[in-house]
């Protein structure tokens, strides 16, 4: 089995639409390594300037991405703050992203922003097929996404617009066999890990000095057939500029991850500095 990788760009684009979802079918003839996503942004504005930036900026007007699997199964269902998150750790560098700075009076500037779909349980080896998507398999693939709008970018809009011409760009990188069309289709036969990424989230309303306060505790409920790998846990204020949430490391002290079934077992109880800090030299950022 000689296998080969082919990076192509995708025909279509998801095109910007205030406050819609939009998607596009994603090529199924091969099996799939990656789909890159490089968000393409275009803002004007318009007679007025002074205006403030909400944290995370460009990445607060998309509100989620999905890669949906046979009409109604989410492979991928994370926002893009999140998911910039993900690829940082992951690869222990900081994506692709132009520094967003709101255009001077009447001005059009574009930003770029990438991020990957991996379809790997080592995201940055190739050589590593345990995970690879079958899409050939699948009844449809489309990728979505549910944008927002420019009050979701900054404080007040001003008249300042997010363009028609903001779109997701795409690209495929399709993994066949060299052998030729019946090598490839045996390969495509194989069973692969199925690797998914979601979020969740949830409001701690109160100042709790314990741990056990029944308030306090969020109970995450994966699908029983999933096996959890990681958690990436983000903490932000929600009592910030017109109620955005910006990310707070002060608003939290300790946390623990405990099994609520059985005898209770603790999987991790650690201060957040620690383990933050922790973080940091374990991923090399």
């Amino acid at each position: 089995m000689v296998l080969t990788t082919k990076e192509r760009p995708l025909g279509e684009v998801v095109e910007f639409v205030d406050n819609k979802t939009k998607g596009v079918d994603i090529d199924r003839d091969n099996l799939l390594r990656r789909i890159a996503l490089l968000f393409h942004f275009s803002i004007t504005t318009g007679a007025a300037a002074g205006l403030t930036i909400i944290e995370g900026d460009l990445l607060n007007a998309v509100k989620q991405i999905f890669l949906v699997m046979d009409a109604d199964d989410n492979k991928f269902s994370i926002n893009l703050e999140k998911w910039l998150f993900v690829e940082h750790v992951e690869k222990g560098t900081i994506p692709k992203r132009d520094t967003f700075a709101i255009p001077g009076v009447g001005v059009t500037s574009t930003f770029d922003i990438l991020v990957n779909a991996d379809f790997a349980q080592a995201r940055q080896n190739f050589s590593d097929v345990s995970s690879l998507l079958d899409a050939p398999n699948k009844a449809s693939l489309k990728l979505k996404v549910e944008w927002g709008t420019i009050t979701d970018v900054i404080v007040t809009a001003n008249n300042t617009s997010i363009d028609s011409n903001t779109e997701v760009r795409i690209s495929l990188t399709e993994v066949f066999d060299d052998e030729g069309a019946e090598a490839t289709a045996k390969l495509a036969a194989q069973t692969f890990n199925d690797i998914r990424e979601g979020e969740d989230e949830f409001l701690v309303t109160k100042a709790f000095g314990q741990f056990d306060s029944a308030t306090l505790q969020e109970q995450i409920n994966p699908v029983p057939a999933n096996i959890l790998t990681h958690l990436l846990i983000t903490k932000e204020d929600v009592t910030s500029v017109t109620g955005t949430p910006v990310r707070a490391n002060d608003i939290v002290t300790d946390y623990k991850i405990q099994n609520i079934k059985g005898n209770g077992q603790i999987f991790k109880q650690a201060s957040w500095n620690a383990s933050h800090f922790g973080d940091k030299s374990e991923y090399g950022l």
